[in-house]
């Protein structure tokens, strides 16, 4: 018997810590991510659904799917972002993963 050999979708994964609050950095990281500068940059026909009450997100596009989470710590906040990529966009993943990161970055700081 021949086993099928199943492949995950490549994962890239950021964890940032903000000493800001969890609503605000939500605010600013949804921002982001619709925004024309964002994940849309990847893919204009992208689709989001947010749960404000929770801080909680995800973006389907045509190769990708994102999932973010913004949650309260002690003093601040972290926020994950994991974004799954396609076997088509593998070849992007070091420029995507570097895009958000500078983004990412930037937005916390």
């Amino acid at each position: 018997m021949v086993k099928p050999i199943l492949f995950s979708m490549p994962k890239i994964n950021f964890n940032f810590n903000s000493d800001k609050a969890a609503s605000e950095i939500y605010t600013k990281v949804k921002g982001f991510l619709t925004s024309e500068d964002g994940i849309k940059k990847f893919d204009p026909k992208v689709s989001f659904d947010f749960a404000d009450t929770d801080f909680k997100g995800t973006a389907h596009g045509t190769g990708f799917k994102a999932v973010m989470s913004v949650a309260s710590k002690d003093k601040g906040c972290q926020v994950n972002l994991e974004i799954d990529l396609s076997f088509l966009l593998t070849p992007l993943k070091s420029k995507v993963e570097q895009f958000i990161e500078k983004k990412l970055s930037k937005i916390l700081s």
